[in-house]
């Protein structure tokens, strides 16, 4: 997921900004911080529909030698994935653009580590964590 020249941040959806924001995360320009969220869009094609990417932090480098990432930090890991979907579940309720976003949209949701760097693990809206090798 590839911020783009502009990124914008909000604590909450009441934020002043938050129409400005889901307008330009609507439109793929950039990506969007919601909480300790990371939001962002990649376009629909004739052969794929939109994908909203939803970042959450992995806060400890998975990289240790001797154990794989998902033994070490599977329950932090679905912790976080639970609270992300929740955030997302409760933007929806409050928002019915960002509801529809959501529902005309391939949701992915990745467990990163570093600022908007090492892919961990993904989920989907629902069901267990994949994580990468």
């Amino acid at each position: 997921m590839d911020g783009g020249e502009a990124s914008m941040h909000l604590e909450a959806t009441t934020d002043s900004r938050w129409a400005v924001a889901l307008e330009l995360l609507e439109s793929g320009q950039t990506w969007i911080g919601l909480a300790d969220l990371v939001l962002s869009c990649d376009p629909a094609t004739d052969r794929v529909r939109r994908r909203l990417h939803v970042e959450f932090p992995c806060p400890v480098d998975p990289v240790y030698a001797g154990s794989p990432p998902s033994a070490r930090l599977g329950d932090l890991a679905n912790a976080a994935l639970n609270r992300a979907r929740e955030l997302i579940g409760t933007t929806c309720d409050t928002d019915p653009r960002f509801r529809t976003l959501v529902a005309e949209s391939d949701v992915l949701y990745e467990f990163a580590y570093g600022q908007r760097g090492l892919l961990v693990a993904t989920g989907r809206p629902s069901g267990a964590l994949t994580w990468r090798q």
